[in-house]
Parts: structure tokens; C-alpha cells; sequence
């Protein structure tokens, strides 16, 4: 018997904490975009699901680590990769830094996203919020 739960950490691109999602594999992306946006209420109060745009990415701790971004408020350095310090985990993240991502359709079934174990200590998922 297959396990049918996914347990996937998401990061909002621009944001620096990411969050986990429970969600069954037989379910699709259009379903896993309501479970975000009912998981980043009230933050995503202000659009409908289906505006969610979600990035099937493969990041380890380790490789975020090494990757994080400097503030965003620093424009000379905005998209320079930042040497490791114990703030880190406040610097935002960007999707526009990592080449390895696929763009998911709302269609798709998480199953066949998802065909392979997930890794553990990974963020799954990067999500474009629409009024950014």
C-alpha cells in the first residue's frame, strides 16, 4: 500500500520563511493553490487560488544557506549571493535566482509532480503571489 500524503514546504518568492502543506497525491495543483492560500490567510485574503502561481523547486537547507539573497532594499546587491550569518533566515528569497524550477499547471495531479520521494530538510515549492 503507497503512502497518498505529501508533506511539502513552501516559500512565497520575495519571503524568507517557508511553511509546510499537507496534501494528498491524488489531488492537483489547482487543489494545493487553495490549501496555500487558506494557509496564508489573511496575507491572501485579496485574490482567488487560481491567481497563485506555483514553482516546482528542489532547494536543501544547505543549498538556501549558501544562496540566500541580501535585503531587498540594497539595489546594487539585490541578486548577489551573500556569504552565511546568523540572519540568514530573514533574508528573502527570490525564484528568479534559482534555474532549476518548473512552472506547474493548475491541472496537473500532484502525484505526477511529486513522482519520486520527497527530500527531506527541502523547500518543494516557490509561490508568485499576484499582487506583487
Amino acid at each position: 500500500m503507497t503512502d497518498n500524503h505529501l508533506s511539502l514546504f513552501c516559500l512565497v518568492d520575495g519571503e524568507a520563511t517557508p511553511f509546510s502543506v499537507e496534501v494528498d497525491r491524488t489531488k492537483t495543483v489547482d487543489h494545493l493553490k487553495q490549501l496555500i492560500k487558506a494557509k496564508k490567510t489573511p496575507e491572501f485574503d485579496d485574490f482567488p487560488a487560481d491567481k497563485l502561481t506555483l514553482w516546482r523547486v528542489s532547494i536543501s537547507d544547505d543549498t538556501l544557506a549558501r544562496h540566500r539573497v541580501s535585503t531587498p532594499n540594497d539595489t546594487l546587491s539585490q541578486h548577489q549571493v551573500s556569504v552565511p550569518d546568523d540572519n540568514d533566515d530573514e533574508q528573502p528569497i527570490l525564484l528568479d535566482n534559482w534555474s532549476e524550477k518548473k512552472k506547474l499547471n493548475a491541472t496537473a495531479k500532484l502525484s505526477k509532480v511529486f513522482d519520486t520521494e520527497l527530500l527531506e530538510d527541502t523547500i518543494h515549492i516557490i509561490i508568485r503571489h499576484p499582487l506583487r
